[in-house]
């Protein structure tokens, strides 16, 4: 009997130690298993991190030839729309020159943020921490809106180089306009050095003798001179504008106005303002 559990005891030594060292191998393999799932996931955070803060991946001297290169490409795009500016009122510039005052504006905010990151990667402003992983993607959609802000006030200063309003108020000249009577008329020439589509004239009409009221009796009629000449404006009074359209585009202009006052009563004529456009 004593053998038998003995031989039992053998037995049932190395099934428990058998046993112990199948758990103690489930538990050194269930920490290794679990060892790989953490460093996985810290492997997988940290290259996440690393693709959240792809912009400081780059070393400061190449963002700040980036950036540097980015403001000249802009400063050579704004002289070139300051350069080509055409004559014409003031207020048609506008936009333009709006556009690249808020392109320059991001661009100096470009700037202090520069100088307001820090080598390591720090804000100097703790409030901002927060937002320092999209600090990448947000300077790059400023510096796309900085470009195509300059982009936008280049082409509309071309568009308005070519079809923008031209004053030529100077450079017409008026035939026979002074002691008109009833029915009689002057003729307005202009020679544009670059043509529009539509004149638009403001007439100014003024008593010839002194001490009369005529000018409140006065209309006159207008129409285009020449070949392939509108239709009359009748019954207009001066110091209102008018628009003509000229058709195709003309490098001399005639104008043609009659003047209908009471009997007795003279006027002169002159032209108070003078624009093309198209």
């Amino acid at each position: 009997m004593s053998r038998r559990a003995g031989s039992e005891g053998p037995d049932g030594t190395a099934s428990a130690s058998a046993s112990r060292t199948g758990k103690a191998k489930a538990d050194t393999g269930g920490t290794a298993v679990s060892g790989t799932v953490v460093g996985s996931t810290i492997s997988s955070t940290t290259i996440g991190h690393q693709s959240n803060n792809w912009y400081s991946l780059f070393s400061r001297r190449e963002k700040t030839a980036a950036g540097w290169g980015l403001y000249l490409i802009i400063a050579l795009i704004s002289v070139v729309v300051l350069v080509m500016r055409p004559e014409g009122p003031w207020e048609q510039f506008v936009l333009p020159y709006a556009l690249l005052v808020v392109a320059h504006c991001a661009c100096l905010l470009l700037a202090v943020d520069a100088w307001a990151w820090r080598g390591e990667g720090r804000w100097n402003w703790v409030w901002l921490n927060r937002f320092s992983a999209l600090r990448g993607p947000v300077r790059l959609a400023v510096s796309f809106l900085c470009l195509t802000l300059t982009v936008l006030a280049l082409l509309r200063m071309a568009y308005l180089k070519d079809h923008g309003e031209l004053d030529i108020t100077n450079s017409v000249d008026a035939s026979g306009n002074q002691r008109l009577k009833d029915k009689g008329s002057a003729l307005l020439t202009a020679h544009p050095e670059a043509p529009r589509r539509y004149l638009r004239l403001t007439v100014a009409v003024e008593s010839s003798k002194p001490y009369t009221s005529c000018k409140s009796d006065t209309t006159f009629d207008l129409w285009l001179d020449g070949p392939q000449a509108g239709g009359q404006l009748q019954g207009l009074r001066g110091g209102y504008p008018v628009k003509l359209a000229l058709g195709e585009k003309r490098t001399e202009i005639k104008v043609r106005l009659m003047v209908h006052t009471t009997p007795g009563c003279e006027v002169d004529v002159r032209v108070e303002k003078a624009a093309l456009h198209d």
